[in-house]
């Protein structure tokens, strides 16, 4: 069952100072954008976005200048949340622009493949090693990309966890394994193969149109946690040798978004459809 919560953020207390009005918003608990969306810190932009609060008596100033006493709770929001937005100006740092915005959902979808395609990129830039595969669970990822600004704090949501990403190799053998889990068990976020499954068994599993050879060796990108893990996780297992990178996720992908908006390019995935049920 999904729940409603009436998100009271800047919006709540007059995102739209131009518009001289105060606006509510209701999103089901998703993943959606719930945090401040319009950059206010610095001189001036703070007021015009979220009001102010008097000196005397300490009240409110909504940007629609309706005024609100000291004691009220709306009040007294305004006033913790202005407080905080000269230390929360990095958060609202604009680091890349996805023209369309991308939605997290099983089997597949552009999120996740952007993801892995990117983490397997990163890891194998940091290690020097060839990374032909990569995993990571489906909940690693927390929250949609937003259509529009990508602020930093957007990735710090997606990625919030302290993991770091992980290099191993595998023989094909164990990679099949790993495969035919997939197809039994919950999909999972992959990348650099593609699996066709029929009736939750495994048909077929390719890299590069060539079915996985099971005495090649191959290198994997994943992250820490899942190197023991939980239930059919726990790639470590299967692991011939492995590097920790050291490198958290989250600045791995921080560092991936904003060189590709240093390249002039926006964010923008599509789903390839690595994942097929016939």
């Amino acid at each position: 069952m999904k729940h409603f919560l009436s998100i009271i953020s800047l919006a709540a207390l007059s995102l739209c100072a131009s518009a001289q009005n105060i606006e509510w918003s209701q999103h089901s608990v998703d993943g959606h954008r719930t945090s401040v969306t319009q950059m206010g810190s610095g001189e001036g932009k703070t007021e015009a976005s979220m009001g102010r609060t008097t000196r005397f008596a300490k009240r409110y100033c909504a940007p629609n200048h309706k005024r609100y006493r000291r004691r009220s709770s709306t009040a007294r929001v305004a006033r913790i949340m202005i407080a905080a937005q000269d230390s929360m100006a990095a958060v609202k740092e604009v680091v890349g622009y996805c023209p369309e915005g991308m939605r997290k959902k099983r089997p597949e979808c552009a999120l996740t493949d952007w993801f892995i395609d990117a983490l397997i990129k990163q890891t194998a830039q940091a290690t020097g090693r060839r990374v032909d595969v990569g995993f990571a669970n489906f909940g690693g990822v927390r929250t949609d990309m937003p259509k529009g600004d990508i602020f930093r704090g957007d990735i710090m949501s997606m990625f919030p966890f302290r993991n770091s990403a992980y290099y191993f190799t595998l023989t094909g053998e164990s990679l099949l394994e790993i495969c035919r889990n997939i197809a039994s068990h919950r999909v999972e976020v992959f990348g650099g193969m593609r699996l066709t499954v029929k009736d939750n068994q495994l048909v077929s599993a390719t890299i590069d149109g060539q079915p996985i050879d099971p005495e090649k060796v191959y290198g994997v990108a994943t992250i820490n946690f899942l190197m023991e893990g939980e239930g059919w996780f726990r790639f470590g297992r299967y692991k011939i040798d492995g590097i920790d990178t050291g490198i958290n996720v989250l600045d791995m992908m921080l560092q991936y978004v904003t060189e590709q908006t240093r390249q002039g390019k926006p964010i923008d995935y599509k789903a390839d459809g690595r994942y097929s049920e016939i």
